[in-house]
């Protein structure tokens, strides 16, 4: 699963790697939690366009947000079938930038959280879905990252991760118009495996209030 997530690059050098204009106030995101905005880099006529929306999917057929329903993560098994996401499947794709996420180990009687991501800390893309909830009281526009069995190198911690999306499939992801949505997802299934660094962090992590630097600060 993913849970929570940091995205400490700077506007700048996010904006040369997603190809995309970001407004210049992205402030650097260190414990992101469910149900607050995140940029989210989706296709808007054919080009690239970064939105802020809300973590933890909507699906357009819903009464609305409801706290009883964890949809901040989609599994990869069976996406294609479930009601909530087989519409944004094929028309709602989209990329969540990052640099790391966070895994909760269990070790004894508490849990030891685990920041995860590329080496040197180099962003990257979660792939998702999104979609567009509209009544009357307002319109929402959600997101949820996509899940997959986790990696050899870091099943000890959790059994699941983020899928991430490398950056040669970027295009085909986000293209519902060219790529429908078994390609896109066969596109997902044959990219390679990232390598992947883990690093302790420190319980500060473990508050979602707690938004700064220390939660990304080696264990010592």
């Amino acid at each position: 699963m993913c849970g929570r997530y940091a995205l400490r690059t700077s506007v700048p050098e996010l904006a040369r790697i997603l190809g995309v204009e970001l407004p210049a106030d992205l402030a650097p995101r260190f414990n992101v939690a469910p149900t607050q905005p995140v940029a989210v880099l989706r296709a808007a006529h054919g080009q690239r366009a970064v939105a802020m929306l809300r973590w933890g999917l909507v699906p357009a057929w819903s009464q609305g947000p409801d706290a009883r329903y964890a949809m901040h993560n989609a599994r990869r098994e069976g996406l294609a079938d479930k009601p909530a996401y087989r519409t944004p499947l094929r028309r709602r794709r989209c990329l969540v930038p990052a640099d790391g996420w966070y895994e909760w180990q269990p070790v004894g009687a508490h849990k030891q959280p685990w920041l995860i991501g590329l080496p040197d800390a180099q962003p990257f893309c979660f792939a998702g879905l999104w979609d567009l909830w509209e009544r009357e009281q307002g319109v929402i526009e959600s997101c949820t990252i996509i899940t997959a069995p986790a990696a050899d190198a870091i099943a000890h911690i959790h059994p699941r991760m983020p899928l991430i999306a490398p950056p040669e499939v970027w295009d085909a992801w986000l293209d519902p118009q060219q790529v429908d949505a078994g390609q896109a997802l066969a596109v997902l299934d044959e990219a390679a495996p990232p390598m992947l660094a883990t690093t302790a962090v420190s319980s500060h992590v473990n508050n979602a209030r707690n938004d700064d630097a220390r939660c990304v600060e080696p264990l010592s």
